[in-house]
């Protein structure tokens, strides 16, 4: 076996093999004992201090949290203790709080039960979060279809709504009354100037035909009616 092994580490292995205290040395029980001695000792206090702080997070399944426990649990060397002390750190672990009070109500409670309850907690658990959820979403259509059906009641009642009513017109009114009022003003002072323009009109024919024949005065009409 030591045939090979690597020249610079032979002498290191030869030395080694020769602490065994071998009865028959067969090569299953060098194999054996070289395994023996490079596999780091165990150190029973540090396995059982990573169990006993195993502690379930938030994001974590009791499923996840329950099977690490199983497996850091092989190494504490617990014996026939191991199943009571994992049901134990299942009850002091796991985070939501009234899981840990119902399993602490339990009489004879044992490890299978135990991971039953917590099982059974988490399902119903995300049967209450996909309703709720169901839920919200109903309210949310119906806050959203209220608010428009609000809407369209405040449009009726403008419609309806006699005071309302009266505000708008009296609004409506005050404005259009504004606007009827520079018109006429407008119209007013076109028509003075019209009629001032008329009379000078007038005079002037009057005031040419009294100084002509009368075969002219048609002339005069005609052309002051240009004039204009």
């Amino acid at each position: 076996m030591l045939s090979h092994v690597p020249p610079k580490n032979k002498k290191e292995g030869r030395e080694i093999f020769n602490t065994f205290n071998l009865g028959e040395q067969k090569l299953q029980n060098i194999i054996d004992a070289f395994d023996n001695y490079c596999k780091p000792k165990e150190n029973i206090t540090v396995e059982r201090y990573k169990f006993n702080s195993r502690n379930q997070t938030r994001t974590e399944t009791f499923d996840q949290y329950v099977t690490d426990l199983k497996k850091l649990a092989k190494t504490c060397k617990f014996g026939t203790l191991q199943d009571e002390l994992i049901r134990d750190k299942i009850v002091c672990g796991i985070a939501n709080e009234k899981i840990k009070e119902r399993l602490l109500r339990e009489d004879k409670l044992t490890l299978d039960k135990a991971i039953d309850i917590c099982r059974a907690a988490e399902e119903s658990q995300k049967h209450v979060k996909m309703f709720e959820t169901d839920v919200n979403l109903s309210v949310n259509k119906i806050k959203k279809k209220t608010k428009v059906q609000t809407m369209h009641r405040e449009e009726n009642t403008l419609s309806t709504n006699p005071r309302l009513d009266r505000r708008l017109t009296a609004k409506l009114g005050l404005k259009l009354i504004s606007v009827l009022g520079v018109v006429m003003s407008t119209h007013q002072d076109h028509a003075q100037h019209m009629e001032k323009h008329a009379v000078h009109v007038e005079n002037k024919i009057i005031s040419r035909t009294s100084a002509k024949p009368k075969h002219e005065k048609g002339k005069l009409i005609k052309t002051a009616s240009q004039e204009t």
